[in-house]
């Protein structure tokens, strides 16, 4: 019995914010990362949510002229004029009680009517109590009955994931919409827009509903090169909370796995320069997919995921080839030293030596980048080893389980 006041309350609340839903309008939205491009159906000449300054944009051809106030500290004053009300001092025991007359932001003063007597005043030395507590008539429509406008109320953020089982990869996209107003906000025709700014879309600016074949899932769409993501349903947003919207899932497998170094040299190059790994996996998408930061997991046999490195794939295009670099190599480590030079300045002619070393029990493949502020070319090299770039050249191989390999190649290097 005790717990009963709660539940009555919770579900009054509920039935309360249920029915404010109902009777609200939907508004069509394209959600941007920070902001979103809203179209709003105005009901008595107000907006659903609180429209950014400056980016009201009515779809009507004749609309009647809009007064907008501009916002300033002392709005609430504002709406007190001609009204009774009471300021009290910050600074003393000391309290006026008249009808407002004016408030002046340029001077930053205001003049109350006290028993038939102009006071004028400085708005910061005084708290604004008011004492009226009659209705306000209400205005006239402010709105036109169809408007876009921007609003920071909506938004939302990419919650991606990549799993690597194996030689299989999983793409879990999922999104987060943020409700930040104080009211439920139900969307129709609306779709995720992956920018971080929030120009409309020609489909939001122009009204234009999104369409959706039934027969067909809703996936990521790419118009104008423009990345968005149809909501494939009418979507409630309670107040104040956090939405977590599934969007698609995908599947590849993985083309090659490999450890891959960069490491850059010069002709003054002294010493073991040792050779940093990253584990590198390439892929090819199946289909088109949301761009973003992915959190990698490595899942293991029991289906545990463990956290790799989070990596960002701004092209996911459906026959595109990506490669990835999910950590730090643990198998395989090595070192280059210069052995000789011709000269301390170019040209010069360079012999290398190269020294890796296998930790793990199974066969690794590496791929090392060597780089130079030089023309590079390749005067005696090695199997694995050719021309990538004019100032740069690429070896690669296999080590057996546990090996440890040294080699030498030489160089020449050009202005």
């Amino acid at each position: 019995m005790m717990f009963r006041p709660f539940t009555t309350y919770a579900t009054l609340l509920t039935i309360c914010c249920s029915v404010q839903s109902i009777y609200a309008a939907p508004i069509q939205a394209v959600i941007g990362l920070n902001a979103s491009q809203v179209i709003d159906t105005t009901k008595a000449g107000k907006l659903t949510l609180e429209a950014n300054r400056n980016t009201l944009m009515p779809l009507q051809e004749d609309f009647s002229s809009m007064p907008l106030p501009k916002e300033t500290p002392f709005n609430y004053w504002l709406q007190e004029v001609e009204r009774l009300v009471r300021v009290d001092s910050r600074l003393q025991t000391l309290s006026y009680t008249g009808v407002l007359k004016k408030v002046s932001p340029q001077s930053g003063n205001f003049l109350l009517m006290v028993k038939n007597r102009i006071v004028e005043l400085p708005i910061n030395d005084f708290y604004l109590v008011p004492l009226d507590k009659s209705i306000p008539a209400p205005q006239a429509d402010k709105y036109p009955q169809s408007i876009s406008y921007q609003t920071n109320q909506l938004s939302w953020t990419p919650q991606l994931s990549l799993i690597i089982n194996g030689k299989e990869l999983s793409f879990f996209q999922r999104a987060l919409i943020h409700n930040n107003a104080d009211k439920p906000i139900d969307l129709d025709n609306s779709l995720l827009h992956y920018s971080n700014t929030a120009r409309p879309t020609e489909r939001a600016a122009m009204g234009k509903a999104v369409m959706l074949n039934d027969s067909q899932p809703a996936s990521v769409q790419f118009n104008e090169n423009e990345v968005t993501y149809p909501l494939a349903q009418a979507l409630t947003l309670p107040a104040y909370s956090d939405t977590l919207y599934p969007l698609q899932t995908g599947h590849s497998q993985v083309d090659k796995k490999q450890h891959s170094a960069q490491v850059f040299t010069h002709a003054n190059s002294r010493g073991d320069i040792e050779l940093k790994f990253n584990s590198e996996l390439s892929f090819t998408v199946n289909q088109d997919s949301m761009p973003g930061v992915y959190q990698v997991f490595w899942q293991t046999e029991d289906g545990l995921l463990i956290p790799a490195n989070a990596t960002a794939l701004e092209k996911l295009r459906k026959g595109t080839t990506t490669s990835i670099n999910t950590n730090t190599s643990q198998d395989i480590s090595g070192q280059l030293k210069l052995i000789s030079s011709t000269s301390t300045s170019l040209p010069n002619r360079q012999v290398w030596e190269a020294s890796l070393e296998n930790h793990s029990n199974q066969r690794q493949a590496y791929k090392i980048i060597q780089s130079s502020n030089a023309l590079l070319s390749v005067e005696n090299g090695v199997a694995g080893l050719r021309q990538n770039t004019a100032n740069s050249v690429e070896i690669t191989g296999t080590l057996n389980a546990n090996e440890k390999r040294v080699w030498r190649y030489t160089l020449q290097q050009q202005k």
